[in-house]
């Protein structure tokens, strides 16, 4: 994996700290890619602007505003998973996460900035233009063919020399904001589903003709 990073990362200007949180991602996320480049950045310029640390527990909360390869980057630098409970996702297709300190509460929300996506409008362009001419395929081969033509593309490259070596704040735009943060996460007792037998939380099972069921029962 160093040797990869090492490779993809050569003759750019990357600090130690964020070579470092890169190499970790990578590892998760299995491949370097501009989203996961975001994802890094962002989740490390959330943890600087709360003053805190990656979380261990659910002090800090991250809410993501879409599913590509930037969650990725995101959930490995802060800490925030699904898991803890402390990792939101909200499908609302923008590039952008706010980042909340329970204990402080107080919250930052950052999205990439127009001047990033100007930037990157020659490979945003490219992708389109993909996407359209293979557009009669299925979206999973569509997406796997567009991949594998533009990695380790000359315009991949540029891309991503772009996304590492602009500082943040023209990277990103950052603003303060008041969030009603969600309850911590619970643990619920399990119930068995009269149909399939197996066990449910007890909040997410329901009532079928008088039967315990759980959801896939229930909608099945």
């Amino acid at each position: 994996m160093e040797e990869y990073i090492a490779r993809r990362l050569k003759g750019l200007e990357v600090g130690e700290e964020e070579r470092e949180w890169l190499e970790r991602a990578v590892d998760f996320h299995g491949h370097l890619c501009g989203g996961l480049i975001i994802g890094v950045r962002m989740g490390l310029l959330g943890l600087k602007e709360l003053g805190v640390r990656r979380a261990k527990g659910e002090e800090l909360l991250a809410i993501v505003e879409n599913d590509t390869c930037a969650a990725d980057g995101i959930q490995v630098v802060t800490g925030c998973t699904f898991g803890k409970g402390n990792f939101i996702f909200r499908d609302w297709g923008k590039m952008a996460a706010t980042f909340y300190d329970r204990n402080k509460k107080r919250g930052v929300r950052i999205s990439i900035s127009p001047e990033a996506l100007e930037k990157m409008r020659e490979f945003r362009e490219m992708i389109h233009k993909l996407l359209k001419e293979k557009g009669n395929l299925p979206f999973e081969e569509v997406f796997e063919e567009v991949r594998r033509e533009l990695s380790g593309s000359n315009l991949e490259k540029k891309m991503e020399k772009t996304l590492l070596e602009m500082e943040d704040d023209k990277l990103f735009d950052v603003r303060e904001v008041e969030i009603e943060a969600p309850a911590k996460a619970r643990m619920f007792a399990s119930v068995i589903c009269e149909e399939c037998g197996e066990a449910v939380m007890e909040p997410r099972a329901r009532l079928k003709l008088g039967k315990i069921v759980c959801i896939p029962c229930l909608e099945g």
